[in-house]
């Protein structure tokens, strides 16, 4: 495959979705391979780490979220699309938070896929090329927030968090001891479906499990009433 275009992997099990999928992005300017099962996908993207997948949730031979998860651990830096027919917002929230960037329900217009595509690109170019702490250690309560592995570190230990909490925490740790409602902080942690505030509260939520079985100090996170949160500084 050319280096020069970025690489689309299209996970789909129905061929006529599929094709018309593949037919898209190649018209879009991608370079383009297909998987039909999560088999396939994993022995793709272990061959080569995609730019950008389009990825269907019901696979044979194993469940697409778990998929979407592995991805998301094997290629950190890959933009993952959900394209699915589950159209409930606890799945909306369930792809959001273990792995996707986007996600798109069943049946859909391909003028909207490709602005998602668009500005999903987009988004993760400004991000690799403006962001001056994309790839620095960010310090947190004596441990470092690591951007590539999407992490805590602390002296070989570390915690692993998903993108939507390590985006949250980021947001709180770079804003210390300032206010972040939650409007803010959904545009933070860039959730691009019809979901409320309340997401915001389920991913602190999260965060804080995780925080806590770390070690880290109670409060750390703290609640502000009727505005938001702030990473409380001692």
């Amino acid at each position: 495959m050319s280096s020069d275009l970025p690489f689309a992997l299209i996970v789909e099990d129905d061929s006529q979705v599929r094709h018309l999928l593949c037919q898209m992005m190649a018209a879009e300017d991608f370079e383009v391979s297909a998987a039909s099962c999560c088999a396939d996908a994993r022995r793709i993207v272990k061959g080569q780490r995609p730019d950008l997948v389009l990825l269907d949730l019901g696979l044979p031979g194993g469940d697409g979220l778990e998929l979407g998860k592995w991805i998301r651990a094997t290629a950190p830096s890959a933009g993952i699309i959900i394209l699915t027919g589950r159209t409930e917002v606890s799945d909306r929230i369930a792809g959001l938070k273990s792995c996707a960037d986007d996600y798109v329900t069943k049946p859909f217009d391909v003028q909207e896929v490709c602005a998602r595509v668009h500005n999903l690109m987009r988004r993760m170019a400004t991000r690799s090329v403006s962001a001056p702490d994309q790839d620095q250690e960010i310090p947190f309560e004596g441990w470092l927030l690591l951007e590539d592995s999407c992490a805590l570190n602390s002296n070989g230990r570390e915690v692993k968090l998903t993108v939507m909490e390590f985006r949250l925490l980021k947001a709180l740790v770079l804003r210390q001891g300032k206010v972040a409602t939650r409007e803010w902080l959904l545009d933070q942690i860039e959730a691009e479906i019809d979901i409320n505030e309340r997401t915001v509260d389920y991913h602190v939520c999260t965060l804080r499990i995780k925080l806590r079985k770390a070690g880290l100090r109670d409060g750390v996170i703290a609640s502000v009433r009727g505005m938001g949160y702030k990473y409380s500084v001692l």
